[in-house]
């Protein structure tokens, strides 16, 4: 990109050619007031004509054409910015879209381009841990690791005070620390430093160093501000798995990081139990309203969310879990709305059953019961589940049931690394969850002993099937920064609307109109199956999310010896969990940065979730407590 400079030779002919037209228009001005000046004391009638002479003031001709001058200067500079402003939005964009999902690759391009637009020496990126209350440079330039209190130097400063800091002269500012120029012999000069914020809590800070001529400008603010704005979404996504990734690097780092725990180790709080409701369809109109309580109902703890799946199984083994399965498939008439053969649907429940590994500690069909819980209360509660029908209802139900179904034990990343067959079948996109979608259509419902939706219609079957596919590619993890911002989106949305409709004085029945188009009806099956197959760590006990985090560790340390094995590049995240405090600080991160975050969103449009963020919560404070007692057994016995 062309550095700023002087005006050049266009803008020189742009020049000339205002001048010009200042000539012209000051000629014009003359020949007007000489014609419409008989009164004047002042007589023109003397004076040559002045396109052929002269101006008679040529003090003011002058006037004008500096005044057009500098007119044009401005305009030149505005346009240059703007041109600036416009190549740097593309770069950035660009850079986002190609990263992949990969957050090395996507903070390397970024720091590049981001030098590169503000014309300095050397940019990095903070990424921002208020767990340990740390700032962590990622990718720091070819400068060695470092690692900056949060509130200390200008970088923590600005990520505590969320504030840009604009330094012309480093060595004169107090806030400037000048310890690592002294340990790298590099000579920091001046300073430009951004936060990047998402919903009143600093990601990353973006630091830029040595402007080449003089000091940033604002220019250069504008500029960085931009890059922190355009940076918020995709830098959020990236921010777990980098911060947790430069923690791992150093098991002292690690032990370090757990000692800075609060001190207090409470018992979680016992969240508050609320009565959930049920849904009875309306023949009417093929959607379900509230009329009356779980409780009423023969669900026994089916009705609470203290039903445990890992504990059923372990009392009375899988079967247990069909019987409950059944129950809640049985629940709002979903089978019988829809004719279901009851023989069918129970052969569909045992082969489903037998299709998950038992040999995966996490993705078995323990898990898939539990997601099928966490939905099907979610179904009952949220007063929103009155938009849907009794098809979407089942749908959900099937694909709760069904999203991990035939689960290998890795990721997608692996099957990718490894070339596998799956991959190659579907080009590395979602490559599970298509695998999943497919076994459930392809394998599950074409045998004509497990087909229950016989009698389903052709339309029917087809929507089914659309809202089943959809609702399983929504639980990639892939897609996960996507759904916390659509609901956020949503959320702005809709509190607008509602803010418009009370201002025009709608009546209730108006505002909770149950008139949901597809669309919408969609968006809400796919975030709340996400939300059930995010919900291990929002149980009312703590012993059940440690159970589930345990397992889901086992998996990940069988994928690592696997790719060690085959000469893959281990998952950074899954380096990494052999000790109680490895696992805590898994914990945290995972609650930070993909949890919680989900649950606050979803809690905007899904009240009925509370609960669960709330156990969510108290759950991170277990696992704090957890961490620091293991860190310190582990300090006191080495």
């Amino acid at each position: 990109m062309p550095r700023p400079g002087p005006i050049n030779n266009g803008d020189r002919l742009g020049l000339e050619a205002s001048r010009r037209a200042s000539k012209d228009s000051l000629a014009e001005e003359y020949e007007h007031a000489r014609r419409h000046s008989t009164d004047s004391t002042e007589s023109y009638e003397h004076v040559p004509s002045p396109t052929h002479a002269p101006r008679p003031n040529k003090e003011r001709q002058r006037s004008f054409e500096a005044m057009s001058a500098s007119e044009l200067r401005k305009a030149a500079a505005a346009e240059r910015r703007e041109r600036r402003r416009a190549a740097a939005l593309f770069r950035v964009t660009k850079v986002v879209s190609e990263s992949d999902g990969n957050s090395s690759k996507l903070v390397q391009r970024l720091l590049e381009v981001a030098r590169e637009i503000l014309y300095c020496s050397h940019v990095t990126l903070f990424w921002v841990d208020h767990v340990s209350e740390i700032l962590i440079a990622a990718n720091p330039d070819g400068i060695e690791s470092i690692e900056v209190p949060l509130g200390k130097g200008v970088a923590g400063k600005c990520a505590l005070d969320k504030v840009l800091l604009n330094i012309v002269d480093a060595s004169s500012d107090d806030r400037f620390d000048n310890t690592t120029d002294k340990e790298t012999g590099f000579s920091t000069r001046t300073i430009l430093c951004a936060p990047v914020v998402e919903e009143g809590r600093t990601v990353a800070v973006i630091e830029a160093l040595n402007k080449e001529e003089g000091s940033f400008d604002d220019e250069d603010v504008e500029l960085l501000t931009l890059l922190c704005d355009e940076l918020r979404a995709p830098l959020r996504r990236a921010a777990a798995d980098e911060t947790f990734q430069a923690r791992a690097n150093s098991a002292e780092r690690g032990v370090a990081y757990l000692k800075l725990f609060t001190d207090e180790q409470e018992e979680p709080s016992t969240p508050v139990q609320t009565t959930p409701h049920v849904l009875s369809f309306d023949a009417e109109d093929g959607h379900y309203s509230r009329d009356s309580s779980l409780s009423d109902e023969p669900l026994g703890e089916l009705a609470s969310w203290r039903w445990d799946a890992l504990r059923v199984a372990d009392d009375g083994g899988e079967e247990a879990l069909v019987s409950a399965a059944e129950a809640m498939f049985e629940h709002h008439g979903s089978l019988e709305q829809h004719d279901c053969p009851r023989d069918a649907f129970r052969a569909f429940l045992r082969m489903v059953r037998s299709s998950y590994k038992a040999t995966n500690s996490y993705h078995n069909f323990r898990h898939a019961v539990a997601v099928l819980h966490v939905d099907f209360m979610l179904a009952c509660r949220a007063k929103r589940a009155r938009d849907l029908t009794a098809l979407d209802v089942l749908a959900l139900k099937v694909a709760a049931l069904c999203h991990d179904v035939d689960h290998p034990g890795h990721s997608n990343d692996f099957e990718v690394k490894s070339s596998s067959e799956l991959a190659l079948r579907y080009n590395d996109a979602s490559v599970l969850e298509n695998y999943h979608a497919s076994f459930v259509f392809a394998t599950l419902l074409r045998n004509p002993s497990t087909d229950f939706l016989t009698n389903l219609s052709r339309a029917s079957y087809r929507e089914f099937r659309k809202a089943v596919i959809s609702m399983i590619l929504a639980t990639d993890m892939a897609r996960h920064g996507a759904h916390v911002d659509s609901l956020r989106a949503f959320a702005d949305r809709t509190s607008f609307t509602s803010l418009t409709r009370h201002s025009f004085s709608q009546s209730d029945s108006d505002q909770d109109s149950r008139v949901a188009s597809p669309r919408r009806r969609q968006f809400y099956l796919d975030q709340l199956i996400h939300l059930g197959d995010m919900s291990a760590q929002c149980s009312p006990s703590f012993e059940t999310a440690k159970d589930w985090a345990e397992r889901i560790a086992e998996e990940f340390r069988k994928q690592a010896a696997r790719e060690q094995e085959l000469g893959l590049q281990v998952s950074p995240f899954m380096a990494r969990l052999e000790t109680a405090a490895d696992l805590a600080l898994g914990q945290v991160a995972f609650i930070d940065y993909v949890v919680q975050p989900l649950f606050a969103a979803a809690q905007k449009i899904f009240p009925e979730v509370g609960e669960l963020e709330a156990n969510c919560r108290s759950n991170r404070e277990a696992w704090r407590a957890l961490g620091a007692r293991a860190s310190a057994d582990r300090a006191s016995s080495g």
